[in-house]
């Protein structure tokens, strides 16, 4: 409706503070029905926040609205279900195994974002966190023995003690 974000901010920190604050604010051509609704929706309290119920009853919701008409139950066939499945169920993704034993962690785009400081949502949630974890982590082309063994030779040749724990 706006042409734009209703947060948006040039750190994420403070995009953070925010969106768990609730603060923004609607373009002045809303009116003031929808600039109600979307205060409704966008309350980051989830005890306060409008329900599913609520929207549909909204005034501003229901204005020009009108209520899809369901069709009547179909009787459907289980082999024409089955013959619809069966076809495309070789080009899903199938899916991978966790950890291989022994091997390196696997992460995927996702949780390489969620590893990032800056990106970390757990403080939104967890409000009582009182400690702080400290990580390095890396991306390597190589493979995790070749990274191991390197780290191991300087380990060595700085006379420290080397202990592997399964690439972790």
């Amino acid at each position: 409706m706006a042409g734009y974000l209703p947060f948006e901010e040039a750190d994420l920190p403070t995009l953070f503070r925010r969106i768990s604050a609730g603060e923004f604010v609607c373009p002045v051509w809303f009116s003031a029905g929808a600039k109600t609704f979307i205060h409704k929706i966008l309350d980051p309290d989830p005890k306060t926040r409008v329900k599913i119920v609520e929207i549909r009853k909204d005034p501003w919701f229901r204005k020009n609205y009108s209520p899809i008409k369901l069709r009547e139950d179909e009787q459907v066939n289980l082999d024409d279900i089955k013959a619809v499945f069966d076809d495309i169920e070789d080009q899903y993704v199938s899916e991978r195994s966790e950890i291989a034993e022994g091997g390196p962690l696997i992460m995927n785009a996702f949780e390489m974002i969620t590893l990032s400081q800056g990106l970390n949502l757990s403080p939104l949630f967890d409000r009582h966190q009182d400690y702080v974890k400290r990580q390095t982590r890396f991306v390597s082309r190589k493979p995790a023995t070749v990274i191991i063994s390197s780290i191991e030779a300087v380990a060595e040749s700085m006379s420290l003690k080397v202990h592997s724990r399964n690439y972790r």
